[in-house]
């Protein structure tokens, strides 16, 4: 665990400390990310400051104190972009202490659609614009991933997911299913309790 500074800060996030207990607990700091899709393109930024200066990003930054993750999204893609987000859904969250070289930030990501707009870089955006997702230039930071994921959600919320190449089920028939992850965890649980 990292020793705080002399600040009472952590070079990987905050330090919070109590007399009760002898081991402080660290906490990551916590950003978002707009996955934020018009047609077959994506708003992009291109970052003013380290680290990734001058590479292209999906717009975000850091959560304000209390304000909720949603509302840090919107407030950041258009602090960013001028460009007004309302996210359609969750992206995910990324985690990897190394996902950016500052320190710990845990990411949660949204994604959304705009209809149009013609986007502007401003606060610590040098521009902003949409890119077509076929011809996308080198990411920053573990944005590829996150983008890969919210094309993913774009395509399943279309109806072009998995669940839309399954054939339809028929009347009176067995259907098999494939489960992962918690589902299948849940399943199997229940099994184990009849």
């Amino acid at each position: 665990m990292p020793e705080p500074s002399r600040s009472g800060r952590s070079p990987r996030g905050e330090v919070w400390t109590s007399r009760r207990y002898a081991t402080p607990i660290v906490t990551p700091a916590v950003a978002v990310d707009g996955a934020v899709f018009s047609g077959k393109s994506v708003l992009l930024v291109r970052r003013r400051h380290a680290p990734f200066a001058g590479r292209w990003v999906l717009p975000g930054g850091f959560v304000m104190p209390g304000e909720t993750l949603e509302h840090a999204v919107v407030r950041e893609v258009r602090e960013e972009t001028g460009i007004a987000f309302v996210p359609r859904g969750l992206v995910g969250a990324y985690s990897d202490p190394r996902r950016d070289p500052r320190g710990c930030v845990l990411s949660v990501s949204y994604w959304g659609t705009v209809p149009s707009g013609r986007p502007r870089g401003g606060d610590d955006a040098r521009e902003a614009r949409f890119w077509p997702v076929s011809k996308l230039p080198a990411l920053g930071f573990d944005h590829r991933k996150i983008l890969t994921d919210a094309l993913y959600c774009v395509r399943r919320a279309a109806g072009n997911g998995p669940e839309a190449h399954r054939p339809p089920r028929r009347e009176g028939a067995r259907q098999e299913t494939r489960s992962t992850g918690i589902r299948a965890g849940g399943e199997a649980f229940k099994r184990t309790r009849q």
